[in-house]
């Protein structure tokens, strides 16, 4: 590749990368809580998810409660 080609291939993906936040700040919050929810659900059903105790988890969900109370 050439410099000039080099510098149009990057230039093309900040334009892609521009465009990608526009949408991203265009998103409500609904959907965002959406998205992130099929993440979690796909991710434990993988079994991907590391075990924690309840102990840890409960100050957790405690966060994720107010934030998503503080949202509707």
């Amino acid at each position: 590749m050439t410099r000039a080609e080099v510098e149009a291939w990057r230039a093309g993906w900040k334009h892609v990368k521009a465009m990608e936040m526009e949408q991203a700040k265009r998103k409500s919050y609904k959907a965002r809580w959406r998205e992130i929810n099929i993440l979690f659900n796909f991710a434990y059903e993988l079994g991907l998810l590391a075990s924690a105790s309840e102990a840890e988890l409960g100050p957790i969900r405690a966060r994720w409660v107010r934030l998503k109370a503080s949202y509707r």
